[in-house]
């Protein structure tokens, strides 16, 4: 489960109000409730108010509308992390390339290539950044959704 605070009104739940607004905790189920995974990956939000945000299998993304319209992305991708969303709709996703996955009593390591990708609205990869040596990108961010940022990413090496 993942909770986001949103604008709404005050209901009685758990909330703060800030400038005036009221804001409250709501819980947003990404997985089976019976899955058996975490995650601790990044959320961003486009230009046109879409939140994404990666589900606990590590590779999927799912985004949510301002309407409240869901949809899930399956990456290339062995952990989502940081996640930054281009003027257009893009999706610029660091992957550490280390996965601790469910099995058995405990735990297995996946451990891959850190990487970060970029990928359209629908999911279709446009372009990936790699590089030599043991790299863990952990944090991706654009200045202004990449208008203002001369094209630039900045990226977190974990």
């Amino acid at each position: 489960m993942t909770g986001f605070i949103e604008e709404g009104p005050a209901d009685g739940a758990i909330g703060v109000q800030i400038d005036g607004r009221d804001y409250r905790w709501e819980n947003v189920t990404l997985n089976d409730p019976g899955d058996r995974a975490w995650a601790h990956p990044g959320v961003a939000v486009s230009p046109g108010d879409t939140i994404y945000v990666a589900d606990a299998s590590g590779s999927q993304v799912v985004s949510i509308s301002h309407s409240g319209t869901r949809g899930t992305m399956s990456l290339p991708v062995t952990e989502c992390h940081g996640l930054a969303v281009t003027a257009d709709g893009g999706l610029w996703v660091a992957d550490n390339g280390h996965k601790l996955v469910p099995q058995g009593a405990g735990y297995a390591d996946v451990v891959n290539a850190g990487q970060v990708i970029l990928v359209d609205p629908n999911g279709s990869l446009v372009q990936r950044l790699g590089a030599p040596g043991r790299w863990s990108p952990c944090g991706v961010a654009l200045h202004d959704f990449g208008r203002g940022s001369e094209g630039r990413l900045w990226v977190a090496d974990g």
